[in-house]
């Protein structure tokens, strides 16, 4: 590492800041590392060329439309502006730039972390750098438009109902409205609503449900339809969302609401096999209706609590939990149920005894892996039996497990596991970074396709509720150093030297801190708008007590880069130094002139101490103003990335609709032609048929008088002959054929 002056003139400080620029793009956001591109593109090369997007990738056609919104920004501009947006990302980078050998070297680091990690490649990429534009996420619920009630939150700071956490905004959700206390409840995320279901509150089961409105962030109760089979009281179970559909899986029941044993719905404590059953929610969001989903396969997971279910693709991965058997076994074994067929397929049977045999307790010292690895290339690795982990699904075909909670011999864990679903084999992992510790009940989210945001949990080391949140970075197989958490941030700031820049102890904050209501049992929903918009929404858990508490969680654009500190606190920290600054900075000078002058003291030394205060705080509000421009030229080009990225979404979504819908038209086009030619065909057929039959007509008529005109000569000779006799009888006769004919006597 080097370092350069703040005052190298350009361009030699463009080319350090772009060498500190690929350390930063390593954990910016996507919009960063969208504007980091195009400035750098154009401070390199000039104005994009307009060429044609049809045929481009993803990624490519971001780049180039970023690039093609600078338009014709002058070079310097450009580099300048590259400097301002690092400096933002990175303050201070200049005091440790790296050299190409140190890029050169981090960099096989990165391929070597990624070659070692179970995860597949997603994307556009090459085999080891994974693709920084995400591509759709499958775990949360992108909506087109972020909700109002979420968008109003100050991002970086958790917001609880009725408090004010670093100048952000409160959840306006009055405590009186929002569900009962509970945890180990169901919560997903559909649309613009986000559904809690059932739970526990001490000893007792629960059976109701409710909404929350995340446009009005408003609370309403769920009801039963008159003539409906009532929920049971449950807990442990998850809750999912697929297609608009909410589905509810596996957990334990308790009594009290099927009483009629006729009802579909009745004796789920008695089932033998996990439950599933589908919502049918009312379009105000005013009543739920459940039904018992008709599953099918040659065999179904046995009945349990505790269990991690995500969903992947189409499918919902059950791996784990309690059994509710009467030995109450824990279960390491892996289902997977098609939403859409409803037919269970085992992806891995498990094992019914660790593989390590340690049988050691870990209690979250020295951030120990309890993962059950084998040691012998014969032996398959499998997680041990656990309940309460937390699990994510990576692209349409792997399944990612943390933590959880085994046997009483086993603890809480640590690990990381990674199930292949296409070959059903088992990967241990370790990112790099550190550890966070041994934790079970806790909840996880993934956001932007990227970040997996951990949550509350307990062990038996740690009291309920001080555990740390955590964020594992995907794509880059590491653990994120988030910083000191709030009160240590606090702590950092109070301590910090009056010569130190603001940046000093923003860069000590916490970017996810653990929030103040944080136990066991808590559920956590993600909610992500086309546009990069990240909330979390945590709800209920057990520290010590049942807690009702709604708090929610934006990120901040550059996350997981800490956010800076509240205004408020950014100008009581900036009047702490200008007075610390005005009562020690003449000091120096007195000591000067005292050895100078043999001790005497002389008046011109206040003076010039006033005149170096006066002249720092100039140069402090001119270097603050600049910051206030860019930081606003900044925003500015942030929102175009974004209304870029908004766009191209759309067209894309357009474009897909448009295949499909050619498509279709052509397949009904042939099925049409096929439909008219078969229809011809069957039209000349029966036109011959009908001229062949009209020819068989013709010559039976033709035959008919034929044999009429014989009948008549033979009637006509017969008379001749006996004309005589009939003379002599007066009785008028009837021809003997004609009689023989008509059958006369």
């Amino acid at each position: 590492m080097a370092s350069i002056s703040p005052a190298t003139p350009y361009p030699d400080k463009y080319h350090a800041a772009t060498r500190a620029g690929r350390v930063v793009e390593r954990t910016a956001s996507d919009e960063t590392k969208l504007l980091l591109y195009a400035l750098r593109s154009q401070a390199t090369s000039g104005p994009c060329v307009i060429q044609s997007k049809w045929g481009m990738e993803n990624e490519a056609r971001a780049k180039y439309e970023t690039w093609c919104n600078l338009g014709k920004m002058e070079t310097f501009e450009a580099m300048r502006l590259y400097v301002k947006l690092i400096d933002e990302e990175r303050p201070e980078w200049w005091k440790s730039v790296p050299s190409e050998a140190d890029l050169a070297r981090e960099d096989a680091e990165v391929e070597a972390r990624s070659a070692r990690s179970p995860l597949k490649p997603r994307g556009n990429k090459s085999s080891h750098h994974r693709s920084w534009l995400a591509p759709p996420s499958r775990l949360g619920s992108i909506l087109s438009e972020y909700p109002a009630g979420l968008a109003a939150l100050a991002p970086g700071r958790w917001a609880t109902p009725g408090h004010r956490h670093g100048g952000g905004t409160a959840v306006s959700v009055a405590v009186s409205e929002s569900p009962p206390a509970r945890y180990q409840h169901g919560a997903c995320v559909a649309g613009t609503k986000m559904f809690i279901v059932g739970g526990s509150r001490g000893s007792r089961f629960l059976a109701d449900a409710h909404v929350l409105d995340l446009k009005t962030l408003e609370w309403s109760a769920l009801h039963t339809p008159s003539g409906a089979d009532p929920l049971p009281a449950c807990a442990g179970h998850r809750l999912l969302s697929h297609e608009g559909e909410i589905y509810l899986v596996g957990g334990a029941f308790g009594g009290g609401g099927w009483l009629e044993p006729k009802r579909s719905l009745s004796d789920l404590r008695d089932r033998e096999s996990v439950v599933v059953l589908r919502a049918d929610v009312d379009a105000n969001a005013r009543t739920i209706e459940w039904k018992l989903a008709p599953c099918t396969g040659p065999d179904a997971p046995s009945a349990r609590r505790g269990m991690s279910v995500t969903r992947v693709g189409d499918e919902f991965v059950l791996f784990g939990g309690e059994d509710r058997g009467r030995d109450r076994s824990y279960k390491n074994d892996a289902w997977a149920l098609h939403v859409k067929t409803l037919r269970w397929r085992c992806v891995h049977a498990g094992s019914s005894r660790p593989r390590d045999g340690s049988g050691k307790k870990n209690k979250g010292g020295d951030n120990a892996y309890s993962a059950d690895v084998t040691t012998t290339q014969s032996e398959e690795v499998v997680p041990r039996a656990r309940c309460e982990h937390v699990a994510c699904a990576w692209g349409d075909d792997q399944l990612i497990v943390h933590g959880g909670a085994g046997a009483s011999s086993a603890g809480c864990f640590d690990d990381v596991f990674v199930l292949d679903l296409a070959t059903s084999k088992w990967a241990a992992w370790r990112p790099a970074g550190p550890t966070p510790a041994p934790r079970a009940g806790h909840a996880a989210v993934v956001i932007r396709d990227r970040y997996w945001c951990v949550i509350g949990g307990g062990n038996d080391a740690t009291s309920v509720g001080e555990l740390r949140s955590a964020a594992l970075d995907l794509r880059e197989s590491r653990w994120v150093d988030l910083g000191a958490d709030a009160d240590a941030a606090d702590e950092s700031d109070a301590a910090t030297s009056d010569d130190a820049d603001e940046s000093d102890s923003s860069s000590s904050r916490c970017a996810f801190p653990t929030p103040a209501v944080c136990g066991e049992g808590m559920s956590a929903c993600v909610v992500e708008s086309a546009s990069g918009d990240a909330a979390l929404i945590a709800f209920g858990g057990y520290d010590g007590a049942t807690r009702r508490d709604v708090q929610a969680f934006r990120f901040p654009d550059a996350f997981p880069a800490a956010p800076p500190p509240s205004p408020a606190k950014k100008k009581e920290k900036k009047e702490k130094k200008a007075a610390g600054t005005a009562g020690t900075s003449s000091a120096p000078l007195e000591r000067a002139t005292s050895l100078d002058a043999g001790g005497a003291k002389t008046q011109s030394d206040s003076s010039t101490s006033a005149s170096t205060s006066a002249s720092t705080s100039s140069a402090t509000d001119a270097l603050a103003s600049d910051n206030l421009r860019l930081r606003g030229e900044n925003a500015r080009l942030r929102d175009d990335a974004r209304r870029v990225l908004a766009q191209h979404t759309a067209l894309a979504n357009a474009l897909e609709q448009t295949e499909r819908d050619r498509a279709r038209a052509v397949a009904d086009r042939d099925a049409t032609a096929k439909s008219l030619a078969a229809s011809r065909t069957a039209a000349a057929a029966a036109t011959a048929a009908l001229d062949e039959a009209r020819g068989e007509i013709a010559a039976a008529a033709g035959e008919r008088d034929a044999l009429r005109a014989r009948v008549e000569a033979l009637e006509r000779r017969v008379r001749d002959l006996g004309g005589e006799e009939e003379e002599e009888d007066k009785t008028p006769k009837k021809g003997w054929f004609a009689s023989l004919l008509l059958g006369d006597d």
